[in-house]
């Protein structure tokens, strides 16, 4: 279980609470790395015996976890028929529900699957989406566009969707190594369609699991007032639209 943490230290012991996945299933290995120093969270780690990587300069979200990746390759043994889950900070989620997705993955040889993320007030959260265009782009940022999510309301089985947000994303680990985990091309945003993508192209699509639930609290900044997430989004959708064809 990969959560990269910028000073969310709160998040992942208030409302991730990977500490007790650890209690109710050994199998689960939960990772943490911290890409800006957080004593708090050096406290907690120690606390509950969580294995904690810290950054010495920031990193973007796909290089950071594919040192997660490398790590338990390495260190913890994480064998090629594993599950690798990248989950953020900001994910409330159980140990039931965790065992529940790599199950179904197993049973139905999916290799890149989402679960259901619902907003904190039970609303559906856009975390699947269809590869957009470069018009469907300029119109989210300009007008707001939902036209790329897809309706998740009357979703009851399991299906194939072009991507899946990163918030909350499961990979066989032989298919994450197979594919050479996320492109560190981008610091943050649409790392996650690009590697679904990637998937895709080897024959492993992500596949959307509506019965498997979790919460996604968010705390988006890239639209409104140019910002660093303003900029970084654009440049990794432009990118984004540029390597569609390679």
């Amino acid at each position: 279980m990969a959560i990269v943490s910028h000073q969310h230290a709160r998040n992942i012991a208030e409302d991730l609470r990977p500490h007790n996945w650890k209690q109710a299933n050994k199998t689960i290995v939960p990772i943490i790395l911290s890409n800006i120093p957080d004593a708090a969270l050096s406290d907690y780690c120690k606390q509950h015996n969580i294995p904690l990587i810290e950054n010495n300069t920031k990193h973007g979200f796909g290089a950071n976890n594919n040192k997660i990746y490398r790590h338990a390759k390495q260190n913890l043994g994480l064998k090629e028929e594993d599950y690798f889950f990248c989950v953020n900070p900001d994910v409330m989620t159980s140990a039931t529900d965790i065992i529940s997705l790599s199950e179904i993955m197993k049973t139905n040889k999916y290799t890149v699957a989402a679960p259901n993320l619902l907003k904190p007030d039970g609303t559906p959260d856009d975390n699947i989406r269809s590869f957009p265009t470069l018009k469907d782009i300029a119109h989210r940022y300009l007008l707001d566009s939902k036209k790329s999510n897809v309706e998740k309301r009357n979703k009851q089985e399991c299906e194939v969707t072009d991507w899946a947000s990163g918030a909350f994303l499961c990979f066989r680990a032989s298919t994450y190594g197979a594919i050479k985990g996320f492109d560190e091309r981008y610091f943050m945003y649409y790392e996650d369609a690009d590697i679904c993508r990637r998937a895709s192209s080897i024959g492993q699509p992500t596949y959307y699991i509506p019965h498997v639930e979790a919460t996604h609290i968010g705390n988006r900044k890239s639209r409104g007032l140019p910002t660093k997430q303003l900029v970084h989004h654009v440049t990794s959708a432009i990118r984004f639209i540029l390597t569609s064809s390679e």
